[in-house]
């Protein structure tokens, strides 16, 4: 009993030590994590991000927010621990065009996983209609972008939507919503210039470690980008600051509920491992049971449109929204309908 007493007063006493000299995290409207891999990013991001979310439902909940907010990603993230499916909803397991059972639904941030019986709560996908505002996002809601160079790249500054929407969503971003969006990627330069210069701050992530078993620690540069100049803190390196928390264990789970028991699997660190598959199989585009996707946040990449934009400088809305519904034609994801008007090409090309 002594040395569980002992344990304890230790785990406290290094907590609040490295926890007190940690470095804390302005959360500016919009606020991006870089660094290499395995550095931390998207497991930070995905804690900010759940913390303010669950900070504005409680404002909701007094009343001082009118509107819910809500959460969206383009990774899975668990709101909360799973619940044992009712059998009346379990009884109802619809079937797919086979005429086989499902194994699971998407209900908003609600998945009935009729494999495992259990009903998950989840992020909602962030999709390209919500960027294109054909998707209304709720006013105080939170945003987790991992990975934004992956649809936004430096290689993107000739993509219309990128340019015009993405732009223009971050730019208002504070004016339309009011919320908070957390921005995920290897590398600042990777991100396009015209999403680059609208985010607040930059921290990058390096030197990840465990730290005393049970917790982690990784070093962060603070950065700024003004006049297209990259602005990096200056420290000492005796003195650097670090961000720090709880690491539940990776292979010896068994551990976690003895250690963590008031935590639990928020995301999965290799959510897109399904995804890793030879070529030739036919790969959807949704949450999975569990927390593993095989959905990538991408954009239309026709190479007419871009042509046009260059020669143009900016395409009417009824053009990209044309080019997005042949996009999606052409064995992207199934969306809901998009309120996609007929518009001839050439007739939109000639009124610009």
């Amino acid at each position: 009993m002594t040395w569980i007493i002992g344990f304890l007063i230790a785990y406290v006493v290094i907590y609040i030590i490295y926890a007190v000299r940690a470095k804390k995290i302005v959360l500016s409207p919009v606020v991006a994590l870089t660094g290499g891999l395995g550095q931390g990013k998207t497991k930070l991001a995905v804690r900010y991000a759940l913390n303010r979310y669950k900070f504005f439902r409680l404002l909701y909940a007094i009343g001082i927010f009118k509107e819910k907010p809500e959460i969206f990603t383009n990774l899975p993230v668990d709101l909360r621990k799973p619940k044992k499916m009712p059998m009346h909803i379990y009884n109802r397991r619809p079937l797919d065009q086979d005429g086989k059972p499902v194994d699971y639904e998407i209900h908003g941030e609600i998945t009935y996983n009729y494999k495992d019986k259990k009903l998950e709560w989840k992020s909602i996908i962030l999709e390209p209609g919500h960027i294109l505002k054909l998707f209304k996002i709720p006013e105080h809601s939170v945003l987790l972008i991992d990975e934004i160079g992956g649809f936004a790249s430096q290689f993107d500054y000739d993509h219309p939507i990128v340019m015009e929407d993405l732009q223009e969503f971050i730019r208002f971003f504070r004016h339309w919503i009011d919320g908070h969006i957390f921005i995920t990627d290897q590398d600042t330069s990777q991100i396009v210039k015209a999403v680059r210069v609208r985010i607040n701050k930059f921290y990058m992530l390096e030197d990840f470690q465990r730290l005393w078993l049970f917790f982690f620690k990784v070093n962060v540069s603070e950065m700024k980008v003004s006049d297209d100049l990259l602005n990096v803190q200056q420290v000492d390196q005796d003195d650097k600051p670090f961000l720090f928390g709880t690491l539940p264990f990776k292979y010896l789970t068994f551990l976690n509920p003895i250690f963590y028991p008031f935590s639990y699997k928020q995301y999965d660190s290799r959510a897109y491992s399904i995804n890793y598959k030879p070529i030739t199989n036919e790969i959807g585009k949704r949450w999975r049971p569990g927390l593993k996707t095989d959905y990538f946040l991408d954009l239309p990449q026709q190479a007419e449109m871009k042509m046009l934009y260059k020669k143009q400088g900016w395409l009417p809305t009824d053009l990209k929204l044309k080019y997005f519904d042949d996009w999606l034609k052409r064995g992207k994801p199934k969306h809901d309908e998009f309120p996609v008007k007929k518009v001839d090409e050439k007739e939109a090309v000639s009124s610009l």
